[in-house]
């Protein structure tokens, strides 16, 4: 049978580390020596970030090495042969209006950077043991300066086995949540937890006292331990990443032994990354290819100085929508079974098919890439969707899924299974998009379509205007399609405060500012918890509203303070003209709070010129 192109017209409705690094160079034998920068970090909450790195850190060894391999990075000049083969490359790329991201969808390295302290962990996220030093930094050492040396080790020693994974857990990750992560926050976390328990063999117990255990606990940054270390280690979320299922199970997959997928040996031939200098030493990935839909790939723009140049670049262009997406791919799950040895429970059992395998919790049923499902990954995925028969005529469908704009951590997903004839391939256009969400990653709304005959890859995604129009000729003669569009699992709401944000705090205003004006609202990215909207109406066009909180005795000290140019009619109370957005929260023990502060007065007023 010769070969022929069945088409499928789509009609969407939605309603809803790695080039060869280069050395700094010795002075006289010695590496220079560069002093960290904190910021504005306290000596207390930096005294704080560098105990949570544990027992099998030297601190101070790994931020000396971590500098001296970023000055490098940022010293790196390219050549014009690479500037060249850039700018030809993003003339391929699509040119998106992205939307913005909803207030909890904040990314880890934006979250970390605007902590001040991404350049003080590896990947933006990562703490490394004293061994993942000298493995991945091992050339930017120099123990002579370090007071409390490790031992020497050989430089750049391999992992386990010749490559990544570390140290694993075993059969049970041990872990507890600290006294400031309230109950009421644990949700997200718990569902990440409960996730990679799903998927995989590895038990999860909470036990504050075991001998090996992770600590989550809230704080400024998002960050992780690489594998177990040994003792008590810890996972810090802060509100951004402890509200985002994909921040908190990126983290803990870095807890269970995963480095970012951009960090494996082999990813210059699936990415492109600009003006990156660190060391192609770590990720052994067992055979597994490279997926630019992997929970540990950070979307195009990551670590850029402004949040918007792109600093990663597909090789395949049409996976550049891919990166960045808030998803567990297949076969992030698939080497996770593969590091933790789980496929070695089931020699025998279901004969999976599609590119499934066997769960190690039940040998006769089989986890199934996206699209597919049934005991065999042989049937259509369950639920909304269909399967469809692509002919030599255009066919057209409309899909819709969603009914309101929600906010993370999990999906609504339909399914289909778009079929020609075998010996066939099968032709997907793109006719129409209704959807005001086009995020890097597609992290919002989506159409998946897994046009290569490698099933347990992800699929190319869709979720852009700009997108109308794009064509996808496929490998083989099923093309698994999936439509997802994001939406909250309900969690329980706090209880309503006993007094109204207004009786709790003094006002002081003057007659040309207007009244200070209040909403309540509950907020689904805060586990449903009341919030009270605070802000100073201005009515004269040029006056200026100030806000200003303050705690201590007697009301002297001024922790916040907020100043909106008259010419703009709203000024939100946020420490910073622009910055994140921080509401009064009516708290687990229903007092409204304010960044944790219970005990304050608010002013609202125009001052004097």
């Amino acid at each position: 049978m010769s070969s022929q192109l069945f088409h499928v017209s789509l009609l969407f409705l939605l309603a809803v580390c790695c080039v060869e690094s280069i050395g700094l160079g010795r002075i006289q034998g010695k590496l220079p020596f560069i002093k960290h920068k904190w910021g504005m970090l306290s000596k207390e909450k930096i005294n704080e970030f560098k105990q949570s790195f544990g027992r099998a850190t030297n601190v101070d060894r790994f931020l000396m090495a971590l500098d001296r391999m970023n000055t490098a990075r940022r010293d790196y000049k390219p050549t014009d042969a690479e500037k060249a083969e850039w700018a030809a490359k993003l003339k391929h790329l699509q040119n998106y209006v992205r939307s913005p991201r909803l207030p909890n969808e904040k990314t880890i390295d934006e979250i970390n950077q605007a902590a001040g302290l991404a350049e003080s962990l590896y990947g933006g996220d990562m703490k490394l043991t004293d061994a993942q030093v000298d493995a991945l930094l091992g050339e930017f050492v120099d123990d002579d300066e370090v007071e409390g040396q490790v031992e020497t080790r050989e430089k750049r020693q391999a992992y386990y086995d010749g490559g990544y994974p570390y140290i694993t857990w075993g059969t049970t990750f041990y872990y507890y949540f600290d006294e400031n992560y309230a109950p009421a926050k644990q949700t997200v976390a718990r569902m990440a937890i409960a996730f990679w328990a799903n998927v995989t063999c590895i038990n999860f117990v909470e036990d504050e006292n075991a001998p090996n255990r992770v600590r989550f606990y809230l704080g400024t940054l998002c960050n992780s331990n690489v594998g177990m270390v040994g003792g008590e280690q810890s996972i810090q979320l802060t509100e951004g990443c402890a509200n985002n299922f994909r921040n908190a199970a990126h983290e803990i997959a870095h807890a269970l032994g995963f480095f970012h997928i951009m960090s494996r040996f082999d990813r210059n031939d699936s990415i492109t990354v600009y003006l990156d200098n660190t060391s192609n030493t770590s990720n052994y990935n067992y055979g597994i290819p490279y997926d630019y839909g992997s929970l540990m790939q950070y979307d195009e723009t990551a670590f850029s100085i402004d949040g918007t140049t792109k600093t990663m670049m597909a090789k395949v262009i049409p996976y550049q929508n891919v990166m960045g997406g808030n998803q567990v791919s297949f076969y992030d799950i698939s080497m996770m079974n593969e590091h933790y040895q789980c496929k070695q429970f089931c020699p025998t059992g279901a004969t999976c098919v599609n590119g499934g395998f066997r769960d190690s919790k039940n040998c006769n049923i089989c986890f199934c890439p996206s699209g597919w499902g049934g005991p065999t990954c042989s049937d259509r995925a369950p639920g909304c969707g269909a399967t469809l028969t692509a002919t030599t005529t255009l066919q057209t469908q409309n899909w819709t899924i969603g009914t309101a704009n929600v906010e993370n951590p999990t999906f609504e997903t339909c399914s289909f299974l778009i079929k020609a004839p075998a010996g066939n391939k099968v032709e997907v256009v793109i006719k129409a998009l209704t959807s005001d969400k086009c995020t890097a990653g597609c992290t919002q709304k989506s159409i998946e379509v897994k046009g290569s005959s490698d099933h347990r890859l992800t699929g190319l995604r869709y979720c852009c205007i700009e997108d109308v129009g794009n064509k996808i000729i496929s490998e083989g003669h099923i093309v698994p399609t999936t439509s997802k569009k994001t939406t909250t699992t309900p969690l329980p709401a706090c209880q309503r405060c006993t007094k109204n944000v207004d009786e709790i705090y003094n006002e002081k205003y003057y007659a040309k500012l207007g009244t200070p004006a209040y909403r309540y609202s509950n907020d689904p990215a805060n586990n449903n918890c009341l919030i009270a909207d605070w802000f100073c109406r201005v009515n004269a066009p040029e006056t200026t509203a100030v806000f200003e909180l303050w705690q201590g005795e007697s009301y002297t000290e001024n922790l916040y303070g907020y100043r909106e140019d008259g010419k703009s009619s709203i000024g939100y109370n946020s420490t910073i003209a622009g910055g994140d957005y921080r509401p009064f929260v009516c708290n687990d023990d229903e007092q409204w709070s304010f960044d944790g502060v219970t005990d304050f007065k608010l002013d609202c007023f125009a001052p004097d010129d």
